[in-house]
């Protein structure tokens, strides 16, 4: 009986199965997050980082790798020979793959396992970048650092000066610089920006302040200018008040209002005034009424009492003339 043949559906399996075992030098698990069955030689230990334990160029790959792709996606598998990493295309996830950090991660993933032939030139590398976005970036790696893991100072080289992956270059300034590029130190060059931010804002803050200070010294300025310089007063043109009517006279002379009595001989306003030459007789002497037994009631005593009231110009002008009967009727 002949031996049975196993089909070719059932050898690619198997295939498959021992590309993806965990070899001696395998890195994470596969399906569980970044990981590579891919193993270097001790040889390029110098290309591991410098966390612990130590991660090999293909475990770093996978995890840069895992910042655009699936878990499952980003493994980084062994290569055989004549076998190349995939560029990118078109339809790849440029920030992840086009840039020269990327790049020398996974051209070293491709020297450490023995392939140098399999290294690809930057430009051969980097052919569908420029159609599918501005081009590929230099330095730096777009889409950040992810946790877990950190990429060596190497990996930052510029592939353009020599047109490819430098291996010489590249463990030079791995033994000068043994140094790696965390996200924490993604993470200080974000608060390096924050702060020139509020930098910024604190200085439009003091240029805002010393404007509405300056606003309020000439305002305070030019309201002390008006106060030096007034204009007319309140009232200074005004039409001034009538004068108050003179306060009324008494009958007896003088103001009422002040008590102030009149000047000897003056004539109070609104009293009746004799006509010249003519005299009232003394009102506070009445006539008698006619009593024959009453010498003082006769028509020439009533007479003579009259005259002795009368003013004293009267009087004496009566007497310079001899005017008027100044005797007793005879019986």
């Amino acid at each position: 009986m002949s031996p049975r043949i196993a089909s070719p559906a059932v050898l690619a399996l198997v295939f498959l199965a021992l590309r993806l075992s965990s070899p001696a030098g395998a890195q994470g698990t596969f399906g569980d997050g970044p990981g590579t069955s891919a193993t270097c030689g001790p040889d390029y230990n110098w290309m591991n980082n410098h966390i612990s334990p130590p991660q090999s160029p293909c475990y770093v790959a996978s995890f840069l790798l895992s910042v655009c792709y699936l878990p499952a996606d980003s493994w980084i598998l062994p290569l055989y020979e004549n076998e190349t990493y995939s560029p990118p295309t078109e339809d790849s996830y440029v920030q992840c793959l086009c840039n020269s950090v990327w790049y020398n991660i996974i051209q070293a993933c491709t020297t450490c396992q023995g392939r140098d032939a399999s290294v690809q030139t930057w430009f051969t590398y980097t052919a569908a970048c420029g159609k599918a976005d501005a081009g590929p970036t230099i330095g730096s790696f777009p889409p950040g650092i992810p946790g877990l893991t950190a990429i060596p100072s190497w990996a930052f080289l510029d592939p353009t000066v020599t047109g490819t992956f430098d291996v010489n270059a590249a463990s030079s300034v791995a033994l000068s610089n043994p140094t790696d590029s965390t996200q924490a130190q993604s993470s200080t060059t974000s608060s390096t920006t924050n702060v020139g931010a509020i930098v910024g804002g604190v200085v439009g803050g003091v240029a805002a302040l010393a404007l509405i200070g300056g606003a309020t010294y000439f305002l305070l300025r030019r309201r002390r200018g008006r106060k030096t310089h007034p204009g007319p007063s309140q009232g200074q043109f005004d039409i001034a008040p009538p004068s108050p009517p003179p306060p009324p006279m008494s009958m007896y002379g003088g103001s009422a209002a002040t008590g102030h009595a009149a000047q000897a001989g003056a004539q109070p306003h609104g009293s009746p005034v004799a006509a010249e030459g003519q005299r009232f007789s003394d009102p506070l002497v009445p006539n008698k009424l006619y009593d024959p037994n009453d010498p003082s009631t006769f028509p020439n005593a009533q007479a003579s009492r009259a005259g002795s009231a009368q003013s004293p110009t009267l009087q004496g002008s009566a007497q310079g003339g001899q005017l008027g009967y100044k005797g007793i009727p005879e019986m």
